[in-house]
């Protein structure tokens, strides 16, 4: 019995080895000419998946982000979605989203009323106003409810000004009046369910070629000058699959995600038409397991970009995690490791790995919310030695989580 104890702690110790032993690794990587830094940073700051996973499919919840990728920029990232019933077949509903990183910046609030009919086909609008109306927008969308799957899909004007933004000029707001040849609007086509244990959720978004004309103003001829036009059109999947099972204290989740986005802009002037596409694929797998108070965590996600012919990208982001947990308080850690590697037109190739060490502490308010701090640390050689000031300071988060369907949600 004694020396089944001791193989079972061997064990342990033999995996918290494999675990950390990538901090050793990687730490002592050498310089290159390109850095992948902001994807291992921007992992850091995401939202837990399997909290994310849960919470996505609640129609009452918040998911709330923040806190500093580096000593310059901020990692802002919040969801708020409500459903409140307001009458026995009408409901409030509204969407505040916020989304700022590297590459990415989203501001949505936008709120309206959906009528059901027979508790599963629903017909509704969403309004997000603004105070100058050429960044409005107005949607309209259809719900139905059925065989274990919320299905929706959506109909949104864009920037819903009727041109009238050329009338109301003002060069300090509107450097340059536009002129819409045809309205932009997207469709949107939403699907997520279950299957027994298995989950899946999938959403499409399509914006229509849009032709849109600028003006600049002459003060001498006190007139608008034509300038440039642009048209815009893009396609953006996103898909996941995931499989959960519960037993007791045990638990396990295993799936897949992808993202798709094909982006294309024209550029018209008197002189030229310049093009731009940029295509981009991302897939990645995740692994967590719950054993007890011992918990797994393994992610990997496989990226690739290609723009206009110019330049393609692929990029690769590993992270395998452990997790203490204890009552209402977990603390997990774990190595990620990124890898970016570009290819120009001329041949040129570039190829960075970067390194994070990320600690993460998680409190269960209750059986509906989370608070969560993450601290990612630097572990490449490189960046400690040229920004070993800001240990401390840099690159930590602090999470918030909480789910309303119990109190709010429509029976």
């Amino acid at each position: 019995m004694e020396n089944l104890r001791i193989l079972k702690l061997n064990k342990k110790y033999i995996l918290l080895y494999f675990l950390f032993l990538p901090l050793f690794i990687f730490s002592y990587i050498l310089p290159e000419n390109y850095d992948s830094e902001y994807i291992v940073d921007q992992f850091c700051s995401d939202f837990d998946i399997n909290i994310f996973n849960n919470f996505v499919k609640n129609e009452n919840f918040a998911m709330i982000s923040g806190g500093c990728y580096n000593v310059e920029q901020l990692s802002i990232k919040s969801i708020l979605k409500l459903k409140i019933p307001l009458f026995k077949s009408l409901d409030f509903e509204l969407k505040n989203i916020y989304y700022d990183d590297f590459e990415f910046h989203s501001k949505i609030f936008e709120y309206g009323l959906t009528y059901w009919f027979k508790d599963f086909f629903g017909l509704g609008f969403l309004a997000n106003p603004t105070f100058y109306k050429k960044d409005s927008d107005l949607t309209f969308h259809l719900d139905f409810i059925g065989f274990n799957t919320k299905n929706s899909i959506s109909f949104t004007l864009e920037n819903f000004d009727n041109n009238y933004s050329h009338k109301n000029w003002n060069e300090e707001i509107l450097p340059y009046p536009r002129i819409y040849e045809n309205n932009p609007y997207i469709l949107t086509l939403f699907s997520g369910g279950n299957i027994k244990e298995v989950e899946f959720l999938t959403l499409y978004r399509k914006k229509f070629f849009t032709r849109e004309n600028h003006y600049t103003y002459d003060e001498f001829l006190d007139s608008f000058i034509y300038n440039f036009t642009i048209d815009t059109s893009y396609d953006y999947l996103y898909s996941q699959i995931f499989y959960t099972k519960e037993k007791g204290k045990d638990f396990l989740s295993t799936g897949f995600r992808l993202t798709l986005l094909d982006l294309k802009n024209s550029f018209l002037d008197f002189n030229d038409t310049t093009e731009e596409k940029d295509s981009r694929i991302k897939l990645s797998y995740s692994l967590s397991y719950k054993n007890g108070v011992n918990w797994f965590d393994l992610f990997y996600e496989k990226g690739y970009r290609m723009v206009e012919d110019i330049f393609e990208k692929n990029t690769d982001l590993f992270f395998i995690g452990y997790t203490f947990s204890k009552g209402i308080l977990n603390i997990s850690g774990g190595e990620s490791i990124s890898n970016l590697k570009r290819d120009n037109i001329d041949s040129t190739s570039y190829s960075s790995f970067q390194t994070r060490f990320i600690l993460s502490l998680k409190l269960k308010l209750g059986d509906n919310s989370y608070l969560i701090a993450r601290k990612g640390f630097e572990t490449d050689y490189r960046d400690i030695q040229k920004g070993g000031k800001f240990f401390f300071y840099d690159k930590g988060y602090v999470q918030f989580y909480s789910n309303f369907d119990p109190f709010i949600k429509r029976e």
